[in-house]
């Protein structure tokens, strides 16, 4: 359903909103739906199939995302060489990414919001790279404020986000909140838990440290 025709729909069920009311409350849902991470929405070089490098320079611990930055998940590097030596024995766990294992660093990050950048800091001097750390983030989604321009939710859902309009809606024009809480706690996470799904099977994980893994006695299974 494009964009021009969902507001045209939602029209009709809510004559008394404004087309641009309900194109901002189609972003908004919209918006709460693709802010929940998935690995659909995981940031990746189409080059190399692989996240793309953060380049980082000496003495700087903190850095600003890209602007289709939401939120970092994850720094993992090519190799931890000459980070040993600086206190930092510790400051690497085993990452998975499509099969192979990389060690991943000790970062903080802030999400991106109006008007700001999301930011990730390292716990020690990163040095001067170009090409050593890869920055796996989730996309921001793309605002919805025009009817030139498409949802980024597959089209099966696009009824779900309708039903979300609809309650919202409702709420804010009844003050009753049963439908919205229902579509927010129920809906919602069906839709999310659906963009997971896919050729997406083990892609990334991190894994326990050596000296926390446990045999246990039923055959060797961790």
């Amino acid at each position: 359903m494009h964009t021009q025709a969902m507001v045209s729909y939602i029209r009709k069920k809510a004559p008394g909103f404004e087309p641009q009311e309900i194109l901002s409350i189609i972003n908004e849902v919209q918006r709460m739906i693709l802010s929940q991470v998935t690995i659909q929405r995981e940031s990746l070089d189409s080059a190399t199939g692989m996240p793309p490098y953060l380049e980082t320079t000496t003495g700087q611990l903190q850095y600003d995302c890209p602007a289709d930055c939401l939120k970092t998940l994850s720094i993992f590097t090519v190799d931890s060489r000459g980070y040993m030596s600086q206190g930092y024995p510790s400051a690497y766990a085993n990452y998975r990414w499509n099969g192979a294992r990389y060690p991943e660093t000790i970062v903080s990050q802030t999400d991106a919001y109006s008007g700001q950048l999301a930011t990730v800091t390292f716990a020690f001097d990163p040095g001067d790279t170009t090409e050593r750390y890869f920055h796996l983030y989730a996309l921001k989604p793309v605002d919805i404020d025009s009817v030139n321009i498409q949802l980024q939710v597959p089209e099966r859902f696009h009824l779900a986000i309708v039903d979300g309009v609809l309650a919202r809606v409702r709420t804010e024009h009844f003050g009753a909140t049963s439908e919205w809480d229902n579509w927010e706690n129920n809906k919602m996470p069906h839709i999310v838990q659906a963009l997971n799904h896919g050729a997406q099977r083990n892609k990334h994980r991190t894994l326990t440290r050596p000296e926390y893994q446990w045999y246990g006695s039923a055959n060797g299974y961790r």
